[in-house]
């Protein structure tokens, strides 16, 4: 039996380094491959798939291109005869390697193919696996798939990263050869050109060492340009860097002069204390139970079920939003709820109409709303409800609140009491062209983040790994759900509940220009705002035209929630605010809550 020698290939990075199964490995050789220490075995699997690669760019992605066992032993063949050629100037023939192994015959090539199959690490190179079958004339042939244009791609970039390159113009001469006289085609295309250094030997030139090289140049090119870019990136992070704390400066020079506002209400200790008292009072009086947060619940369980049977959608559900959602609940508020509608074919009449087969009163349709929502009485907890449809955003609006509020309970503490103050001088009305309950919780919300040592933190603003990432109606509604990541950060502010919100209510009062600036609860900033309104009227009875208060909401970024707060209305704000502050800050608090007219 004759005994064969073969030559082991592994890849190491960029590297390929060959050994003899019987010498040490310190005698490993790294590229380039000399002519003596040539792997023809490896070479003959290059050339193979090559051949492949030229046979399959013929058909369409889809399609398979037959190829004989006799069209490729005539290959081999012809490969064979072009080794034996003097004309050309090979570095690897292997003319008595393709003799030796009848591989210019159909019975050499198809054991090739068969032991090429066995072999999971062949097809190194081409994509696919390629099959041995018998056609309709009882010819075997090889099925190789066509390639997309991705799978072409990535061949001619995987030979020229991982082929020798000694290998690579012998190929290319090879593949020329093969074109110009056994296959009379151009398989896979591309130019041809003559190889200087080897006496002008024909090559097709995207298989040459010259042009692999120049490509790997030009992709190392690429990613240094990729570096440059992203050293430049630092370079701006860097500089975004110093304005964000040139910016911080601004802020804390801002935060010092609420800290002195701070030192001079707390000599007011004896009030504030009674004033503690009293909020936590009204806040224990006015919110609502357990026991009807758990009837809330139920109502919207009941509810998504009486919907699905009624309307035979079983796609439907209802959310909780606004107070119940968000903690800040009072004993007689009403439930809002949204109907989620997958299908989008529901509208607020067809909504009022199913509500009244189910058995709810006074169910009322209210269609010209900004949001238009349908009303009604549940008989069976006596709770008076509204309802919309598809408003998820709000109901992720709710959860944000909710996580604010449940960081520090002095947030719920001074919204009671903040709502009892706007009711009772009448400036907590949307509909009437003052504040709506939520653009209130809002500023609420900003000013606790604004203050020297901030209670609460801006949550969609967090690191990265606290996020969590979500998008509602085409809005980013990203934020960090954890509210116990901050409750230790809140009691570093030692501020008791009523002199928050007596620093509230002189912030609001005095300080805040409600013409040039913002509230920004999703940046955690009072900032100023990109345009500023209008002046009209002398002395002072001047006031601004337009949007005076602006209260950004935390999701849609380009909505104002206060925008409906528009001419003197501001100056009724402004001033309750003051007035409320002034007679919380003489110990008065019924007089906060209840203005003599």
């Amino acid at each position: 039996m004759r005994q064969t020698t073969s030559w082991l290939v592994h890849s190491n990075s960029t590297q390929l380094l060959l050994y003899h199964p019987q010498s040490p490995p310190s005698r490993s050789i790294g590229i380039p491959y000399s002519f003596a220490m040539a792997n023809r075995q490896h070479y003959i699997s290059v050339l193979l798939q090559c051949i492949f690669f030229e046979s399959a760019a013929t058909v369409d992605e889809g399609e398979c291109y037959e190829l004989s066992l006799e069209e490729l032993a005539r290959s081999m063949d012809d490969f064979a005869d072009l080794c034996s050629n003097y004309n050309y100037n090979l570095t690897i023939p292997c003319n008595i390697y393709v003799y030796r192994h009848s591989l210019n015959t159909e019975y050499g090539v198809g054991n090739l193919i068969d032991e090429c199959n066995h072999d999971p690490d062949f097809y190194d190179l081409f994509p696919h696996w390629c099959t041995r079958e018998t056609d309709y004339y009882g010819q075997e042939v090889i099925q190789i798939p066509g390639l997309s244009q991705s799978d072409i791609n990535q061949f001619l970039w995987d030979y020229a990263e991982n082929v020798p390159f000694d290998f690579q113009d012998d190929i290319a001469t090879v593949i020329c050869y093969l074109r110009e006289v056994t296959w009379l085609s151009k398989g896979s295309g591309g130019a041809s050109m003559n190889l200087p250094h080897r006496d002008d030997d024909p090559a097709v030139q995207k298989f040459t060492r010259a042009h692999n090289e120049a490509k790997l140049s030009r992709n190392q090119q690429r990613q240094q340009e990729m570096q440059r870019q992203k050293d430049q990136a630092e370079r701006q992070r860097q500089k975004d860097e110093a304005e964000r704390q040139r910016a911080e400066e601004i802020l804390r020079l801002a935060q010092e002069i609420q800290r002195q506002w701070k030192e001079a209400a707390q000599r007011l200790t004896e009030n504030l204390a009674a004033i503690n008292v009293n909020m936590i009072s009204l806040e224990n009086s006015t919110m609502s139970t357990q026991q009807r947060d758990s009837d809330v619940s139920s109502i919207s369980g009941t509810l998504q079920q009486g919907l699905q049977d009624e309307l035979d959608d079983s796609g439907l559900s209802v959310g909780i939003l606004g107070s119940f959602a968000n903690g800040l609940s009072l004993q007689n508020s009403d439930v809002d709820l949204t109907l989620l509608d997958p299908g989008n074919w529901l509208t607020v009449k067809r909504l009022g109409n199913a509500l009244w087969r189910i058995g709810y009163e006074r169910v009322q349709v209210i269609r010209n709303a900004k949001v238009p929502i349908v009303t009604f009485w549940d008989p069976w907890n006596g709770v008076p409800c509204d309802i919309s449809i598809n408003q998820a955003a709000a109901i992720e609006n709710s959860k944000l609140i909710k996580t604010y509020v449940n960081i520090d309970d002095r947030v719920r503490t001074i919204w009671f009491s903040l709502k009892a103050i706007a009711k009772g001088h009448r400036i907590l009305s949307a509909k009437n062209g003052f504040l709506s309950s939520y653009a209130l919780t809002l500023m609420l919300i900003n000013y606790l983040q604004s203050v020297g040592t901030p209670v609460l933190p801006a949550l969609q603003q967090q690191l990265p790994r606290r996020m969590v990432y979500k998008k509602v109606d085409g809005y980013d509604c990203t934020y960090d759900h954890n509210w116990s990541n901050h409750r230790a950060a809140a009691k570093m502010n030692t501020s008791t509940a009523s002199e928050l919100l007596l620093g509230f209510l002189s912030y609001f009062g005095s300080t805040f220009d409600y013409g040039l600036w913002e509230v920004n609860s999703r940046l955690g900033q009072i900032r100023a705002r990109p345009t500023a309104t209008k002046i009209i009227g002398q002395g002072k009875q001047q006031i601004r035209q337009d949007e005076f208060i602006c209260v950004m909401d935390p999701f849609e970024t380009s909505r104002n929630v206060a925008g409906m707060v528009r001419g003197r209305n501001v100056v009724a704000i402004k001033k309750a605010f003051q007035d409320a502050h002034d007679a919380l800050k003489k110990g008065d608090w019924s007089l906060a809550l209840h203005p003599q007219d």
